[in-house]
């Protein structure tokens, strides 16, 4: 059916629509879910798809942030084709059979999804069409969408494409690093056509913005190539602002409330179009912090992925780099000039949240890279050891020499086996953290020090007490009850976990997804006669004096650090632990299976670890401990400091040791510092005492 469109039909029918988004007040209402606005009693028939006129998107209006994790999707469509463009306003009345609409989320847009919507009937006006989703779209995340009418099975002319973003807004000075994504850290470009950075902000908000530093050299903060965008979008286009054979470095800030939020990783990339561009004079040093994961609780057969047997045939990792073994993001790389060990340090990196870090532009010669864990922002990873580089095994810090030429780029591993962390392969997670005594020599209602004491600081009330930094000599409160709720804060009731006498707690074999971590310091719980009175100062007290921290659980990650500080008001530091014997580690030491450096090898302690002392030998120079649950072993009394009364410890003799006749091969011969192996001319061989 062909009728001819008045033009003052056709005015006031768009104008209404630009006001109301709907159809004239004589239509009847949306349909619910989505679909038409009208539903026409007479019955058209289907649109030529090579006539379907571009649909006009509505809502979301373009690069808004929706409040609405499941938002309205709406937009216009006629009910008509065209099929003479010399005679616009004669138009055919058809219907459209449906609409695919796609959808894909940033930064890159690759996961597009097609939803399908209802189709409008044959009309003289345009109608709106609505789709809500049925689950919750990702909260702070940029979003593409475009609609496609279909007609005999057969897609018209699509929309155009639109932008918005999911809320909520971020708050000022809750903002997360942003994570780069493109151009890949050290990437070399031959092609500035529509060149553009890309990022990713993890938080589960929105930013108002971004600041993009952009520079051929390290003066970032003066750079004239500087970008300060004004909505949430995280890419930006500076193939036009770049220039052939230079080295840039970029990083990206987000801003909220007109306040920017911390730096993310800084990357860099080169542009050399041709191919013909003088190398490098400058160096530079790259290298990941890994989790060398292996499951060490674990029996020998069948052996563990990641795991071999050490020369104690105690399960330990295989220190290589596996794929798939997570970086550990939040340690402090630092630089040093000349050989290790240097203590002349010039830089200092944190590792991002794959691992790894960077210093650039560095002069040619010889520099000392190193891992220290007496340094407090990274006592995150105890208890636990280095793998890599091997020397550093049961060591508080590894380091490495690295002698650069002019244009070099050197790449320095380290690896870290966490105690309570994952096998490597597994499906599930782990979290372990500690509950510390965070000392203040100050007792509430005292006058106020001046100067503050070491340790203290005002919180956000006033009120002095523990600064909430976790220090090498602060001890970790043991017999503490840590509870596990499955979602969001508050919840409870999942497991539970018990502080060692180091006052660390661990939750293994957890399926991904969000948990609650809760400590009740009162209520009747077994905590009130160890903690009260006091406050917590890491996290902050919840609901009446309970303190709670949310956390995410990836699969085949661990999640470390998860630490509770609690401020004694009266600093009961001899009453944290129970009457019985402790040792305490000055240094890392081998516990081995008997009392002599001859018994073999059990685990290894790791210094200012606390172990409660069982008894000792009869020439009192080695302690029985209990090392955890299932482990007693002996430490060398000069391995660390006793105290407790001691007077009462039990003797034990330990386990006879192995003559060298016992060895029945090689390796086992050569492991037993006392015995030396006589190769056999006709027979395998035997072992003798040296």
């Amino acid at each position: 059916m062909r009728i001819r469109w008045f033009p003052l039909l056709a005015a006031a029918a768009l104008g209404l629509f630009l006001s109301t988004c709907t159809l004239p007040s004589d239509a009847p209402p949306p349909v619910p879910g989505g679909g038409p606005t009208a539903v026409p009693t007479t019955v058209y028939p289907d649109c030529d798809p090579a006539l379907l006129i571009q649909p006009s998107l509505v809502f979301p209006v373009e690069n808004t942030v929706v409040s609405d994790l499941r938002p309205l999707f709406e937009w216009a469509s006629p009910g008509y084709v065209i099929e003479n463009p010399s005679e616009p306003d004669e138009r055919t009345l058809c219907k459209t059979d449906a609409f695919n609409l796609y959808l894909s989320s940033g930064p890159f847009f690759q996961d597009e999804s097609v939803e399908i919507a209802s189709g409008v009937p044959g009309f003289d006006s345009l109608y709106t069409v609505v789709w809500t989703p049925d689950s919750d779209l990702k909260p702070g995340t940029a979003y593409r969408w475009y609609v496609a009418p279909v007609s005999q099975g057969m897609e018209g002319q699509v929309s155009e494409t639109g932008y918005f973003f999911t809320g909520p807004a971020c708050e000022a000075g809750s903002q997360e690093a942003p994570v780069p994504v493109s151009p890949p850290n050290h990437w070399t470009t031959d092609d500035l056509g529509d060149y553009a950075l890309y990022w990713d902000y993890p938080g589960e908000c929105v930013p108002d913005g971004y600041e993009v530093d952009l520079s051929n050299s390290m003066d970032l903060d003066n750079s004239p190539l500087n970008v300060v965008l004004d909505t949430p979008e995280t890419r930006l286009e500076v193939g036009a602002l770049l220039e052939d054979c230079q080295r840039y470095f970029w990083r990206v800030r987000a801003v909220s409330g007109g306040e920017a939020g911390q730096n993310s990783q800084l990357f860099t990339f080169k542009v050399d179009l041709t191919g013909t561009c003088a190398p490098d004079t400058a160096a530079m040093i790259h290298g990941t912090l890994w989790e060398d994961q292996c499951d060490a609780s674990a029996g020998s057969d069948p052996m563990p992925l990641g795991c071999v047997l050490n020369q104690y045939d105690m399960l330990f990792t295989n220190q290589t780099y596996d794929p798939g073994e997570p970086g550990i993001g939040g340690a402090v790389i630092t630089l040093a000039q000349g050989a290790c060990p240097s203590s002349t340090i010039l830089r200092d990196v944190p590792t991002y949240g794959d691992g790894t870090y960077d210093f650039y532009v560095l002069n040619a010669g010889t520099y000392c890279v190193r891992l220290d864990l007496t340094y407090a922002w990274n006592n995150f990873l105890i208890p636990g050891t280095f793998t890599f580089p091997a020397d550093f095994i049961n060591e508080m810090a590894a380091e490495q020499t690295v002698v650069l030429s002019p244009g070099e780029k050197a790449d320095v591993d380290f690896g870290w086996w966490y105690a309570y962390g994952n096998g490597w392969g597994e499906t599930t997670g782990s979290v372990f953290g500690m509950v510390w005594h965070d000392m203040c020599a100050y007792t509430p209602g005292d006058p106020e020090p001046d100067p503050m004491p070491v340790g203290c600081s005002y919180d956000q009330w006033g009120v002095i007490h523990g600064d909430g930094e976790r220090l090498a000599h602060e001890p970790g409160i043991p017999g503490v009850v840590v509870d596990l709720g499955l979602g969001d804060c508050p919840s409870s009731g999942y497991a539970t976990a018990v502080t060692d006498f180091n006052g660390v707690y661990h939750f293994n074999d957890l399926p991904a997804g969000d948990y609650c971590l809760r400590v009740d310091p009162a209520h009747g719980s077994s905590n009130e006669a160890i903690l009260m009175p006091g406050s917590w100062t890491v996290i902050p007290s919840g609901h009446e004096g309970m303190t709670y921290r949310a956390i995410t659980i990836q699969a085949a990650e661990t999640l470390s650090g998860q630490d509770f500080g609690w401020d004694y008001d009266n600093l009961p530091l001899a009453g944290l632990i129970s009457e019985t014997p402790i040792l305490t580690l000055d240094i890392n030491a081998n516990c081995r299976k008997g009392p002599s450096l001859e018994h073999e090898v059990a685990t290894f302690g790791l210094a200012g670890q606390v172990f409660p002392i069982l008894g000792r030998n009869e020439e009192n120079n080695w302690f029985l401990v209990r090392f955890n649950e299932i482990l007693e072993c002996w430490f060398s009394r000069d391995a660390g400091e006793a105290s407790g009364d001691l007077g009462r410890l039990e003797i034990f003799t330990g386990p006879p040791l192995l003559s060298c006749s016992d060895h029945k091969d090689q390796s086992s011969c050569a492991a037993d510092s006392k015995c030396t192996w006589v190769p056999g001319t006709v027979a395998l061989g035997y072992c003798k005492d040296k």
